[in-house]
């Protein structure tokens, strides 16, 4: 799976806090950063959706009474646009306290 596929979740887990992850796998370089961004932040809204609007637990019920946020897998560190761009969307989802996070994959 990987951000070009906006129709799937790439992966889904109950973490060591007992919380759901949902996990995009980003395999995309930056070289791009405005459609690298772009495709990111479609993913990622991708996934808010489907958190919010009750599919989670259709497809995954062992997500009920769990907090739920979404993790980036990035193959390749961000630019410094990049950076701010996912700084961003995590200060959006802090607002809905609606954890976000990312991380750069050796």
């Amino acid at each position: 799976m990987s951000i070009e596929h906006l129709d799937r979740i790439d992966a889904i887990s109950i973490n060591s806090e007992d919380k759901v992850t949902l996990t995009i796998c980003d395999h995309l370089d930056w070289d791009d950063e405005q459609l690298h961004s772009t495709m990111l932040q479609d993913k990622i809204f991708a996934y808010l959706e489907f958190m919010e609007s009750g599919q989670m637990l259709e497809i995954y019920p062992d997500a009920k009474d769990r907090l739920a946020g979404i993790m980036v897998d990035l193959k390749y560190a961000p630019t410094e646009f990049g950076s701010a761009v996912l700084q961003n969307i995590k200060n959006f989802f802090d607002a809905k306290s609606i954890e976000f996070r990312w991380e750069i994959l050796e």
